[in-house]
């Protein structure tokens, strides 16, 4: 359903909307936002566990569990890319999986307790 109309020629002109109109097409853009979120989500869900993956084979939450470190620090003891830990750990952080207190500090979170090796689900 268009608010424009097309004369003989093919042009575009401007047509009164019809009433309910204006709340058909906004709940046909509201669906299409929806999709769009829940497609993008599922996009995405690979990421979080490839992510996920990465930070478990590497002991990344072993390092952390006495506390904060920061992710030069982190870096260093796993013989990883301190960035792409960085953008690694930062991603998890919207998960609530790390925290990160302080520039490029993080901590375990009690989500991501059972990434330890030393956890019963490991």
């Amino acid at each position: 359903m268009s608010i424009f109309s097309r004369r003989s020629r093919g042009a575009l002109h401007y047509s009164t909307p019809t009433p309910g109109m204006r709340e058909t097409l906004a709940e046909e853009i509201s669906k299409d936002r929806q999709s769009a979120r829940f497609l993008t989500a599922e996009a995405n869900g690979y990421i979080f566990a490839c992510c996920l993956r990465v930070v478990a084979q590497l002991g990344v939450a072993d390092l952390l569990a006495d506390g904060p470190v920061h992710v030069g620090h982190l870096a260093a003891r796993v013989s990883a890319d301190e960035e792409a830990l960085y953008r690694v750990l930062r991603l998890l952080v919207t998960r609530g999986i790390f925290c990160e207190t302080a520039a490029g500090v993080f901590v375990l979170m009690e989500r991501g307790a059972s990434l330890r090796s030393d956890s019963r689900f490991a």
